[in-house]
């Protein structure tokens, strides 16, 4: 009894072994984009296109981030609108290259509050500078 086990695992192995390590190494190459942090949701030349990325925070008059206030970016041809995380913090990727900071309207809400502040900065004059949004609600 105790004989035959070896001989099924080396007859297993010779027919099944190479399918394993076949399919192992299928895994491990379609993941070594994602293990090393890399691969993108979009071809290069899509993300060469996209211009100033905008970041912010909403907070309460009192300072303290406000949670699930809704942003809206507002430009010529649409609108987008973001929810903030649990620390008031919200980001908006970009939009094309020829979009001026300048033509991009912000407006945050929440219910029970009204805006009374926002705040746009323009890291630098690079056509890829961050642009930094700070809005203020008090409570009504």
């Amino acid at each position: 009894m105790f004989g035959e086990t070896p001989s099924v695992i080396t007859t297993w192995r010779k027919r099944y072994g190479f399918i394993v390590a076949a399919a192992m190494l299928l895994i491990c190459l379609g993941a070594g984009p994602a293990l090393a942090g890399g691969g993108t949701f979009g071809d290069d030349e899509e993300q060469a296109l996209i211009g100033h990325p905008y970041f912010g925070v909403v907070k309460d008059a009192k300072g303290e981030p406000v949670a699930g206030a809704k942003v809206l970016a507002d430009l010529k041809n649409g609108s987008v609108v973001v929810t903030t995380d649990e620390d008031g913090h919200f980001v908006i990727r970009g939009f094309a290259l020829n979009v001026d900071p300048a033509d991009v309207r912000f407006m945050c809400a929440k219910d029970g509050y009204k805006q009374t502040d926002i705040s746009k900065l323009v890291q630098s004059d690079a056509p890829t500078a961050p642009v930094e949004i700070h809005c203020t609600l008090a409570r009504q």
